[in-house]
């Protein structure tokens, strides 16, 4: 999933800097031996591209806040849309309309696209004085962190996009959901006579990694 996240950023049809934060720190050599070195046999372009960056922090709210901080501060972006490793099937096109979301209309301005079970897979602002954002993860409240999330950025911006839904992988329903998606992925993608933005992108390698399961886990 995370070589196919990876795939996904060099089919988004802007300007982008991308960051590839990973934790703890100690793995770094387990992520260039399993992700990168074997995705430079392909795409050597687009790994040398890639910024790898440590996150720092004992929580996930301590890892989320400083993430959009070294970012913003570190590397001097105008705007940052953070995604997870969880959603390989998640199409460029989409990633692009969050860009021009935040770099085309004036004003602050976030985007926040919801997930499954009040989670969400996206978040992105353009206002770097959200200085605590990761704190929607500690927020003891009855909304969980897509609420808070919304909460949060609708005090902060002056504007939220809400994006459409995208299932993310956190259980082995979710996996069948997905597996799903990818199917129906591998049917369009497959099928010329049928034309769809993201033609060009198809997350493989968990198309792949599912395909190689045992059968039996998909019986009810």
């Amino acid at each position: 999933m995370i070589k196919d996240t990876i795939i996904c950023l060099d089919h988004i049809d802007k300007d982008i800097i991308p960051l590839l934060m990973f934790y703890p720190e100690r793995d770094k050599s387990l992520l260039n031996g399993l992700i990168l070195n074997p995705l430079k046999m392909n795409h050597r372009n687009l790994v040398e591209s890639l910024l790898v960056v440590s996150q720092k922090g004992e929580t996930m709210a301590d890892r989320f806040t400083n993430s959009f901080s070294v970012s913003f501060n570190d590397y001097k972006l105008n705007s940052v849309i953070i995604i997870g490793s969880d959603t390989p099937h998640l199409q460029p096109s989409l990633i692009t309309q969050c860009i021009e979301i935040l770099d085309n209309d004036p004003g602050k301005k976030s985007v926040l696209g919801p997930s499954q079970n009040d989670g969400f897979y996206l978040l992105g602002h353009n206002s770097p004085f959200i200085e605590r954002i990761g704190d929607i993860f500690n927020i003891d409240s009855s909304y969980k962190e897509l609420g808070n999330a919304m909460t949060l950025l609708s005090e902060k911006t002056d504007k939220t996009y809400i994006m459409p839904e995208v299932t993310d992988l956190d259980n082995l329903d979710d996996l069948q959901t997905v597996r799903s998606i990818i199917n129906l992925y591998s049917i369009l993608f497959s099928t010329t006579s049928i034309s769809i933005d993201s033609k060009k992108y198809f997350p493989k390698y968990t198309h792949e990694i599912i395909h190689s399961l045992d059968p039996v886990i998909w019986r009810d």
